[in-house]
């Protein structure tokens, strides 16, 4: 049947590139089988195989349950993510966070009692009492 679909996918389509992804570990069901039996299929209909099972499974060989919904086979928020960055390592299917030279992800370093740039540029300080947490129209004093 998979066999089927995707030759009919290139006979009709002929120019357009397809990606395979491996089934990730699901409850109560081997998907490891038909993982195996998939390299022989892109091999010969698809332009590449995206390794998503690895990605849900820990170093001891057990799958990741808190990347999963409650069902076991459904991924949740973090599951979610962590799909499309496993697709996105081959296929760029989501805008990169921008990185800084050294190669390391650039993130905020706020915490909850500091001022970001973003409320920065707002002119969040008062003139009247030097006070950070309102602007000067706002000041009762």
């Amino acid at each position: 049947m998979l066999l089927t679909v995707f030759s009919h996918f290139k006979r009709i389509m002929p120019a357009v590139c397809m990606y395979m992804c491996t089934i990730a570990p699901c409850r109560d069901v081997n998907v490891l089988e038909f993982n195996e039996m998939l390299p022989g299929v892109q091999s010969e209909f698809s332009n590449g195989l995206i390794d998503c099972y690895n990605a849900f499974v820990l170093g001891n060989g057990r799958s990741a349950r808190h990347l999963f919904t409650n069902d076991g086979i459904h991924p949740n928020f973090y599951g979610s993510s962590t799909l499309v960055s496993s697709i996105n390592e081959i296929v760029q299917i989501s805008k990169q966070q921008r990185k800084d030279p050294d190669n390391s992800w650039q993130r905020p370093s706020y915490n909850r009692y500091q001022h970001g740039p973003h409320l920065r540029k707002q002119n969040l300080s008062c003139t009247n009492c030097d006070r950070t947490n309102h602007a000067t129209r706002e000041c009762s004093v």
